[in-house]
Parts: structure tokens; sequence; C-alpha cells
């Protein structure tokens, strides 16, 4: 259901526009998109991803670190897209 929803709107994305989803993404998980896919696909879809990534300019084993690009977290932060969990769950 969620591919059906989310597949063409994702694959309609610019490279600019992708870039600053994978960063948000790795802003709120903490973690860089490569271990990301590794844990979900194994490391040689990780390591297929890194390496296509790095001839469009992307380095997704580096992850999002703030006040590396000071524009890229302003647009960040505009883009909040943080969800907090409730302390307890009833």
């Amino acid at each position: 259901e969620l591919k059906e929803e989310f597949e063409d709107p994702l694959k309609k994305l610019t490279r600019t526009q992708g870039m600053i989803l994978i960063k948000m993404i790795e802003k709120e998980l903490d973690t860089p998109l490569y271990f990301l896919i590794k844990n979900l696909k194994g490391g040689i879809n990780a390591t297929y991803w890194s390496t296509l990534g790095k001839f469009f300019g992307h380095h997704i084993k580096e992850g999002y670190q703030k006040g590396h690009d000071p524009i890229l977290d302003m647009v960040l932060n505009d883009f909040n897209i943080a969800y907090n969990y409730p302390l307890s769950i009833k």
C-alpha cells in the first residue's frame, strides 16, 4: 500500500530533492544511509548504492553532519520531521 502511494513521487525527485530527503532521514535516525541500507538489504546492496551515489556527488557513508553545510542545516531546520514518541504506551 505504501509502495503504491509513494513510489511515483519518489521517482520524480530531482537530485537535490533526493539529497535533502536522504539528509532528513539521516538527521532524524542519526545513522548514515549506507548503514540503513546495509541492515535492511545487505552489504552488497549498500556498496552498490554507495558507489552509484558517488557518481552524483552523494557520500552515503558520511551521514548528516551538522554545521558541514549551513544552507542545508537551515533547510532541514525549516522542515522539522521529528516525531515525538509518547513516554508510555497504553
